[in-house]
């Protein structure tokens, strides 16, 4: 709690500085120096190195669509593409090991299969790509993973598949991308 607060002391500070400075170009008819000075102010750092896009999949799989999207995303944003197979199925089995074991084996050999697919396709937009998968609420794994990696600034999620059933095509707009704030999912 206390490093948050001394961060945000730091950064109070540094923006009063920037506008002390601004303040003091525009004083001396140094327009341009005011404003870029401002711009100082405003500018955000970026993550260190490539951001990342997070690519859920629905159990084990990811769909051409979720694929196709999320590769061309990452390469226009010069992103990385962690994909993510998330799975509460081996709950039910928490008490026998042995077939817990089997459930995550099998599950595991089918997410790591789709995955390549999908390795494949970011290998051919020449963008980074990392495979995980996780026993855990695909809720509760998306804000760990973002937590745990950092820079991970945006979400994408399997299409809603019930238009295609009904006839209509799916969009590009059909692909769910949620924007993340900081390393927490909101």
């Amino acid at each position: 709690m206390f490093e948050k607060l001394i961060e945000k002391l730091k950064n109070m500070s540094q923006k009063k500085d920037a506008l002390m400075e601004a303040a003091t170009f525009a004083q001396a008819d140094e327009h341009e120096h005011a404003r870029s000075a401002i711009a100082k102010d405003t500018h955000k750092p970026e993550p260190k190195g490539p951001g990342k896009i997070l690519v859920v999949g629905s159990e084990y799989t990811f769909s051409d669509k979720l694929m196709d999207y999320a590769a061309e995303m990452a390469k226009r944003m010069d992103r990385e593409i962690v994909a993510l197979n998330a799975t509460e199925s081996d709950l039910r089995f928490r008490f026998m090991a042995s077939h817990r074991d089997k459930v995550r084996d099998d599950f595991t050999v089918h997410a790591e299969k789709n995955a390549e697919v999908f390795k494949n396709k970011a290998d051919s937009k020449e963008v980074r790509f990392e495979h995980l998968v996780k026993f855990s609420n695909p809720d509760s794994a998306i804000e760990a993973i973002c937590q745990e990696l950092g820079g991970t600034t945006y979400v994408l999620m399997e299409p809603n598949f019930d238009n295609e059933e009904a006839g209509a095509p799916i969009t590009d707009s059909d692909v769910p991308v949620f924007c993340i704030n900081s390393n927490t999912v909101h």
